[in-house]
C-alpha cells in the first residue's frame, strides 16, 4: 500500500541526494551532506523557504542595467532581449536553493506560452506571476494567469469579442490547464466537461484583452496585466452543462463586474474534484514517477487532491505531503530501491543544472560579466544542450507542452531518440573545453576539475584513487555504485596507469606542481561518469 505517511528518521545521503535531486536545480555534494542530517519533515520545509533572485531582472550587457521596467535596452533586436531573459532564467534556476524554480518550471510547462512570440517584457511578466504562485493559491494563480498579456495573445483570446468568439483559451483552459479530459462518453462528452461548455466559456472570456504594458497593472501582484473591454463582452448570463451541475453563472453588465464573472468561472471549475486530481497527477509525474497506477491513484492522488480541495487549492501543504511522504523516499514496502529513487530520465534542464551544480562549475556573474555569461548559455546551455535536446527553452513546440510530461506511454522517455541523446553525451566535453559539440569558438567558461577535487572539501585523500572515485561517484546516482561499477569508474581515471602513479602525481599538484596530468584523469572520470546510464536517471 503506498503511503503518505511521514518518512521518520533522518534522511543520510541516499535520500537527501534524491531529495536534492528531485525537489531542485541545486544539488551538490555539500549540501547533500548538509541535508543528509535533517528529517525528512526539516528538509522539505527548508526547500519550502520563500524564493530570493540573485538578480530580479535580467541585465543588459551593454549597460549593466536592467532593462524590463525602465525601457533602456540598447537593442532593438527582440530576439537578443529574449536571449538575454532566458539566460537570466537559467541562472536563477541553477543557483536557487529552494523548490521555488523547479516549481516555475512546472507551472511553465503546464501553462505554456511561448517565449518566440512576445516580447522580452512580456515573458517576463508571466515568469514573474508564476513565481509569485509557485507554493501559492493555485486557485487564484488560474484567476491571473486569465488576465496575462502574454497568455491573451497567445492563445487569442484577446480577440476573442462577443461578435466573433475565439474558443482557444478557452478550450485549453479545460483541456490543458485545469480539469483535463476524461473518458469520452458522448459526441462532445468528455465526462469532465462538453463542447457546449467550450462555447460558453468562449462567451464568458470574451472582451478579456491585452493591453499596452504597464497601462494596467495587477493590484495584488504589481504586474502589468490585460484589460477589460465591456464593449467586446457578451453581457448574457451562461449555463454549463451537467459536468459543472448545470452552474449559471451571472453575465456582467458594467465593466467592474467582469472579473467577478471570471472569478466565478474559475471557482465553478475548481470545485471539481478532478480538476484537484490532475494537479497532484502532475505534480506526482514531475517529482515521483510517471507510473500512476490503480494504487497510486487512490492512496496518493486522491487523498492529496482532497487536501488540496480542504486548503483551498493553497499548494503548500499538498507539495510536503508529498515529499515527506515515505511513498517519496521508496519506504512503503519491503523494497525500497525497486520503484522511486532512479525512476525518472532526467530532462535537459535536469541534466544541464544537475551537473554543472553537482561539479561546482563556476559560471560568469550575472551582475558584473553579462555579456560572458550570455555569450556562454546561448551557445552551450540554451541552443545546445536545452534546444537541441528536445526541450526548446521556455518555447514548447505546441500549447501541449514538452511531450515528456504529458506523451503516453513513453513520457520522461522521450528525452532519448537520434535527435537529442548526441547533446546529452557531449554535455561532460562541452563542460570541459567550453565549446559546442556543433563547432564554433571556444566560450572560455570551462570547468576546473583539479580544482574543484582540491580546495571543495568533499574529499577525504585525493591521492587515494580508490577512495576519491567512491567519493565522487556515491551521489552521483540514485543508488550507490556496486564494487564492479566503482572498478570500472576507477580504471577509467587511470587509463591503464597503476594507482602508484595517480598518488604521486595529485601529491605533486597538491604541493603547488602542475595539474596537467591530473587534470587528464579527472576528465576522463567525469565523462565516464556522464556517460553512464546510471547518471541519466533522476
Amino acid at each position: 500500500m503506498a503511503s503518505l505517511n511521514t518518512f521518520n528518521g533522518k534522511l543520510g545521503n541516499r535520500l537527501a541526494a534524491h531529495l536534492l535531486r528531485r525537489g531542485t536545480f541545486n544539488y551538490n555534494i555539500g549540501r547533500i551532506n548538509e541535508f543528509a542530517a535533517y528529517t525528512a519533515d526539516v528538509a522539505v520545509d527548508k526547500l519550502l523557504g520563500p524564493l530570493s533572485y540573485s538578480l530580479d531582472q535580467p541585465i543588459d550587457p551593454a549597460t549593466g542595467q536592467p532593462w524590463i521596467n525602465n525601457g533602456t535596452a540598447t537593442t532593438t533586436n527582440a530576439g537578443a532581449l529574449k536571449n538575454y531573459l532566458r539566460c537570466w532564467a537559467l541562472n536563477e534556476m541553477k543557483f536557487d536553493q529552494t523548490i521555488n524554480m523547479k516549481m516555475v518550471f512546472f507551472l511553465h510547462k503546464s501553462w505554456v506560452t511561448n517565449a518566440n512570440e512576445a516580447t522580452s517584457e512580456r515573458v517576463y511578466d508571466y515568469l514573474d506571476l508564476i513565481s509569485k504562485y509557485t507554493l501559492g493559491n493555485y486557485k487564484t494563480f488560474a484567476k491571473k494567469m486569465s488576465m496575462d498579456n502574454l497568455m491573451l495573445v497567445y492563445l487569442n483570446n484577446t480577440s476573442n469579442t462577443k461578435t466573433a468568439p475565439n474558443e482557444n483559451y478557452a478550450r485549453e483552459f479545460f483541456e490543458l490547464f485545469t480539469i483535463g479530459k476524461g473518458p469520452q462518453i458522448g459526441p462532445g462528452n468528455y465526462t469532465n466537461y462538453t463542447e457546449d461548455d467550450v462555447v460558453t466559456a468562449a462567451k464568458l472570456l470574451t472582451g478579456l484583452r491585452s493591453s499596452t504594458r504597464l497601462t494596467v497593472i495587477d493590484p495584488d501582484t504589481g504586474i502589468s496585466t490585460g484589460r477589460l473591454a465591456l464593449a467586446n463582452h457578451n453581457t448574457e448570463d451562461k449555463t454549463f452543462s451537467a459536468a459543472f451541475q448545470n452552474t449559471k453563472i451571472k453575465g456582467a453588465k458594467v465593466v467592474d463586474d467582469m472579473l467577478r464573472e471570471l472569478s466565478d468561472f474559475v471557482e465553478m471549475v475548481f470545485a471539481q474534484k478532478e480538476t484537484a486530481k490532475l494537479y497532484v497527477r502532475r505534480l506526482y509525474r514531475y517529482f515521483v514517477s510517471q507510473n500512476i497506477s490503480a494504487e497510486i491513484e487512490s492512496d496518493i492522488v486522491t487523498p492529496l487532491a482532497a487536501q488540496l480541495m480542504n486548503d483551498n487549492y493553497e499548494v503548500h501543504n499538498t507539495i510536503k505531503m508529498l515529499l515527506t511522504s515515505e511513498h517519496f523516499y521508496d519506504a512503503d514496502d519491503s523494497d525500497n530501491k525497486d520503484e522511486i529513487l532512479g525512476a525518472l530520465i532526467k530532462s535537459p534542464l535536469e541534466l544541464y543544472l544537475g551537473s554543472t551544480n553537482y561539479f561546482e562549475m563556476a559560471w560568469p556573474d550575472q551582475a558584473t560579466q553579462p555579456a560572458k555569461l550570455y555569450t556562454h548559455l546561448n551557445r552551450l546551455g540554451i541552443s545546445v544542450i536545452l534546444d537541441n535536446g528536445g526541450m526548446s527553452f521556455l518555447a514548447p513546440y505546441d500549447v501541449a507542452g514538452y511531450s515528456a510530461y504529458y506523451q503516453e506511454p513513453a513520457y520522461d522517455k522521450s528525452w532519448f531518440n537520434a535527435n537529442t541523446i548526441i547533446s546529452r553525451y557531449k554535455l561532460a566535453e562541452m563542460m570541459q573545453t567550453g565549446k559546442s559539440y556543433l563547432g564554433g569558438s571556444a566560450t572560455n567558461v570551462v570547468i576546473n576539475l583539479p580544482q574543484f577535487v582540491k580546495n571543495s572539501g568533499h574529499f577525504t585523500d585525493p591521492a587515494d584513487v580508490s577512495l576519491l572515485v567512491e567519493e565522487l561517484a556515491e551521489n552521483m546516482f540514485a543508488e550507490k555504485p556496486d564494487n564492479d561499477r566503482i572498478s570500472y569508474f576507477i580504471e577509467s581515471l587511470l587509463d591503464g596507469v597503476p594507482a602508484e602513479d595517480w598518488k604521486y602525481e595529485w601529491e605533486a599538484y597538491a604541493q603547488g606542481g602542475s595539474s596537467e596530468e591530473v587534470n587528464i584523469g579527472l576528465k576522463n572520470l567525469m565523462t565516464a561518469l556522464m556517460y553512464s546510464e546510471e547518471f541519466q536517471m533522476l
